[in-house]
């Protein structure tokens, strides 16, 4: 049986200039790409120096520990390794200059493809899965599934996609379903379940269809589900809330419902890395925004900055703010060199007039209540702000500011414009840097 959360929003959809543009490479490529050395999940053995020549999907660094090699996105040569700055902090990065030609790495370096993937064990497609850096939501998908053996009791895969612009899952589940569907069965059998729940909003009508034609007419492990798209039903904690029927703990994830959610990126890439041996060197992400000239659906190797992805696709110049995700949940990046991290599902070049409702900092509340009313946390946003502005951190966390899932509908619909969600962020930051200093 599956449940309902209260509030919520329908934004416009603004997805009609990339709907239809299918998945194309990103042509012509970056001229350079930055890995981080964490994306291996902590301590990493460097196995390049600058200077090298490396093909496609060559081993760049090996995890001391647990945790995935660092592979190269592209062919060329290693300009550098050194610290650069990423969306989520600083850090050691290997520089690779590309050389065009995706020459791909020696065969020892590579995943050999098998013919019966349904013939493999559990522990044997984790390791094909950690060898090939399969990642989801930017942690290792083998350490996810790992934890969730014994633990979860729903396998979900997210396909709401509930956000403006954004199209990326929806191409994905279009062009790519039965590599989608394959990747959630051998999920399944490493989790040991019977069932799978592939949610996909219901106005993707073209990738229901395709999913359709994979599945059996009746029965079989995945049951697909089309409700009606109401943000932020995309996010994991809302899903799983509205699968499970159990409440997620206020800063908790789906796993403290019993319940695994993954994207359906990260279901296509679990097939291509058990089924062909194919490491995960690329992201689908959709480019959009008043500020892109071409606007679609690009597969992009891992590692590009966010500036060359506009500079190839558009007049960057024309963007009044530029945003690394979805314009409800996303952040806005400031740094266009920064490179994109693993996961992030959009870059949008929005132009000023796209954005201008959120850039009010003096309004003055008009006590109507609608943030109230469409806040799937039963907060009081406006309040929130108040404390928020006042440095109050002892009320703030006695409203439970921490609930927050920071889903941004408040701030669509209020009318005078406040920036409630950005002033909800402050209020997390004050509260932590507050329990910093009583430890000190």
């Amino acid at each position: 049986m599956l449940h309902t959360f209260h509030g919520g929003i329908r934004p416009a959809g603004r997805k009609e200039a990339t709907r239809r543009s299918g998945i194309q490479p990103l042509e012509p490529g970056p001229a350079r790409v930055a890995l981080p050395l964490a994306w291996c999940g902590g301590a990493a053995e460097l196995l390049v120096q600058p200077g090298d020549t490396v093909g496609l999907g060559q081993v760049l660094a090996r995890p001391e520990g647990e945790g995935i090699p660092l592979r190269a996105s592209v062919s060329g040569t290693v300009a550098a390794v050194e610290r650069r700055a990423f969306p989520s902090g600083r850090g050691e990065a290997v520089v690779l200059e590309s050389d065009g030609h995706g020459a791909p790495a020696p065969a020892e370096e590579l995943l050999r493809p098998v013919e019966d993937p349904e013939g493999l064990t559990s522990g044997e497609i984790l390791r094909r899965l950690r060898e090939a850096g399969v990642t989801d939501r930017g942690e290792p998908l083998y350490l996810r599934l790992r934890r969730a053996v014994d633990r979860a009791e729903v396998l979900v895969v997210n396909g709401m996609e509930c956000e403006p612009y954004v199209t990326a899952d929806h191409r994905i589940l279009l062009e790519r379903s039965a590599r989608v569907l394959g990747g959630l069965r051998l999920m399944l059998r490493v989790l040991g379940l019977r069932e799978a729940v592939l949610a996909v909003g219901g106005d993707k009508g073209d990738a229901i269809a395709a999913l359709q034609k994979e599945l059996p007419l009746r029965g079989g492990p995945i049951r697909l589900v089309t409700p009606r798209v109401r943000h932020p039903l995309g996010d994991d904690r809302m899903l799983a809330e509205w699968v499970t029927g159990r409440e997620v703990p206020a800063g908790g994830g789906a796993e403290d419902v019993e319940c695994l959610v993954v994207t359906p990126a990260a279901a296509a890439a679990a097939w291509d890395a058990v089924r062909d041996g194919r490491a995960q060197l690329r992201s689908v992400l959709t480019v959009a925004g008043g500020g892109v000239e071409r606007p679609g659906n690009y597969e992009v190797p891992m590692g590009t900055t966010v500036g060359e992805v506009l500079r190839l696709l558009g007049r960057e110049d024309r963007a009044g703010r530029v945003v690394l995700g979805g314009p409800m949940t996303g952040r806005t990046v400031l740094d266009l060199e920064l490179p994109l991290e693993r996961g992030a599902g959009a870059v949008l070049a929005l132009e000023a007039a796209e954005c201008a409702r959120y850039q009010n900092e003096n309004g003055v509340c008009l006590h109507c209540g609608r943030c109230l009313s469409v806040c799937p946390m039963g907060l009081e946003p406006c309040h929130l702000l108040a404390l928020e502005m006042a440095g109050a951190a002892a009320e703030l966390e006695a409203q439970h500011v921490e609930a927050c899932i920071e889903c941004g509908a408040c701030s669509y619909v209020c009318p005078a414009h406040l920036p409630l969600t950005r002033g909800i962020r402050r209020a997390k930051r004050l509260l932590r840097e507050r329990r910093r200093e009583g430890e000190e």
